[in-house]
């Protein structure tokens, strides 16, 4: 029988739908995240103010670029959607049952649950992002262009789709080890650093293979975008690695989530 596609997307649009609704119960929850984009610009402000009294250049970086990157790296890697622990206490606890016997794709219902945790909180933290970029208006430059923009978006959204389903398949290890919140700290972390939201990799060793890696994509290649210092044919060959990544992940996180299946024993069953 041919799956009828208008009725699936309507199926998740209704739940995209009603999961913003629930997420916006929590709007003062929610503006404490600001802290999480704006300490660390602010810090990062006062550090390379310091460093760049005694230099003019750091790498290929001004100091208003330098900046810039920070302000751009920072706020992407901090809107990435995020597969937290609730896959995992379900399984834990014995709740992922009920997702699995309605008409659902498992992977596709929890990406949809992050969209609408995500974007609700983006619309509440961006005004008060908009008076950071304000208040640094002098120090800041402006996108490379418009054609810059729109491939700063592509190259992030693909960057946060593949570290998803990365998140879901740490998740998805509770059937084998029951717990796995030190795994997701760690891959938080290896993210955090990985992504170039604490320094730019191409400043560090090794940084050839570091720009490849596709958690690049979700703060250091979109600055570098925004800035204009990656080429045409540097952008598709990593939009070209990371899709070759997505296309081998996802259906291996079905196959994960199978294979679990087949050995897992619900508490009391």
């Amino acid at each position: 029988m041919t799956r009828c596609w208008p009725a699936t997307l309507r199926k998740y649009l209704a739940v995209l739908r009603l999961e913003t609704q629930y997420s916006m119960r929590y709007r003062l929850n929610s503006l404490f995240y600001l802290s999480a984009l704006v300490v660390p610009v602010a810090i990062q402000y006062f550090l390379w103010t310091t460093v760049y009294r005694s230099r003019a250049q750091v790498g290929d970086y001004s100091l208003s670029a330098m900046l810039t990157y920070y302000v751009v790296a920072v706020f992407l890697s901090q809107m990435r959607l995020v597969a937290w622990w609730d896959i995992s206490e379900s399984i834990k606890n014995g709740t992922v049952v009920h997702y699995l016997v309605r008409p659902w794709n498992h992977f596709w219902l929890y990406f949809t649950r992050t969209l609408a945790w995500t974007f609700p909180i983006l619309f509440l933290l961006l005004p008060g992002y908009l008076i950071l970029v304000f208040v640094l208006r002098h120090r800041l430059l402006p996108p490379a262009s418009a054609g810059a923009l729109a491939a700063l978006i592509l190259i992030w959204l693909a960057g946060g789709l593949f570290v998803y389903t990365l998140e879901y398949m740490t998740n998805l290890l509770a059937f084998w080890t029951e717990r796995t919140r030190g795994f997701l700290w760690l891959l938080s972390f290896l993210t955090s650093f990985l992504s170039g939201a604490l320094v730019p990799l191409n400043l560090l060793p090794g940084h050839r293979w570091l720009v490849l890696q596709p958690l690049a994509a979700l703060g250091y290649l979109p600055a570098r975008v925004y800035l204009g210092q990656v080429s045409p044919a540097e952008f598709w060959k990593a939009l070209g690695i990371l899709g070759l990544w997505l296309l081998a992940l996802v259906p291996l996180a079905h196959l994960q989530l199978r294979r679990g299946l087949r050995r897992y024993q619900p508490p009391g069953g």
